[in-house]
């Protein structure tokens, strides 16, 4: 199996997509509202779904996942200390009033502009502002972390600035933004400009071994990802399907990543973002 290289994977996306082109048309507790250290660690694009509002066309969904690592925000695993993860969940639009394309050019500003897409972006050291919002009442009210508040979403340079007297920024020092704890996890929904071989090689880094018990105690598997993506409106015949299907995944592979137990959610402000 070839590796995963995220430079040549970035490279194929940008054949197909630059996101500086606008086009038309186990329980988990709420991270702590505040200022945050994070990087970009996952980005699965995981096929096309049927939109809840029946007066849309299918579209396709996006997960991305971020290690927060600012002190505040780690949480405790097998007594270690280790980065929360934060899931966003959201519509791939194209448009410049998606909030994918908003979620990109917040991200984008906050590392320089240099970016095509998010694929170039992982890894990168960012800071953000964390808020809390409220769902339901009593002891059915949910609490969910947000990165945007109200669609804006708060992406900044991870610098420490220091401002003069007039307000204005004197000098600006680089935050020490710790390094990712698990491994990256891509997946680009049948991409024309990746080859088969990369396919094969994304689609084994989603695969998790093992069952678990859910809050009703009944046991499931803890290989959610590829099972989400086998449930689009696309599997059936497409070319992932035809690659995957009767390949055995790599051994090395099987064990899950401990930083996907991390506690972290994004809540949904409209239909094109939801929580996982």
């Amino acid at each position: 199996m070839s590796a995963l290289d995220l430079k040549a994977l970035a490279a194929a996306a940008a054949e197909t997509e630059d996101l500086n082109v606008d086009k038309s048309g186990f329980e988990r507790k709420p991270l702590e509202e505040g200022a945050c250290l994070l990087r970009l660690r996952d980005y699965i694009e995981t096929g096309r779904y049927a939109s809840k509002n029946p007066a849309y066309k299918p579209g396709l969904k996006v997960d991305l996942v971020f290690e927060v690592s600012s002190k505040k925000h780690l949480v405790e695993i097998d007594g270690k200390k280790v980065p929360a993860l934060m899931y966003v969940s959201l519509g791939k639009g194209s448009s410049a009033t998606s909030q994918y394309k908003k979620l990109f050019n917040s991200m984008n500003k906050a590392l320089g502009g240099t970016h095509k897409n998010f694929l170039t972006m992982i890894d990168q050291p960012l800071k953000a502002h964390i808020t809390q919002n409220k769902v339901g009442e009593g002891k059915d009210q949910k609490i969910y972390a947000n990165l945007d508040e109200k669609g804006v979403w708060s992406f900044v340079p991870a610098v420490r600035e220091v401002l003069d007297e007039d307000g204005e920024v004197e000098s600006s020092t680089p935050i020490n933004v710790k390094e990712l704890h698990g491994n990256s996890k891509v997946f680009m929904w049948e991409n024309e400009g990746i080859s088969d071989d990369m396919v094969v090689a994304m689609w084994e880094t989603l695969f998790i071994d093992g069952t678990r018990e859910d809050k009703d105690k009944n046991v499931v598997s803890k290989n959610t990802i590829q099972e989400k993506i086998m449930t689009n409106l696309e599997w059936v015949g497409s070319r992932t399907e035809a690659l995957t299907q009767e390949n055995l995944v790599d051994d090395s592979l099987l064990e899950a990543d401990e930083s996907d137990l991390a506690e972290g959610a994004t809540a949904p402000e409209d239909e094109d973002v939801d929580c996982l």
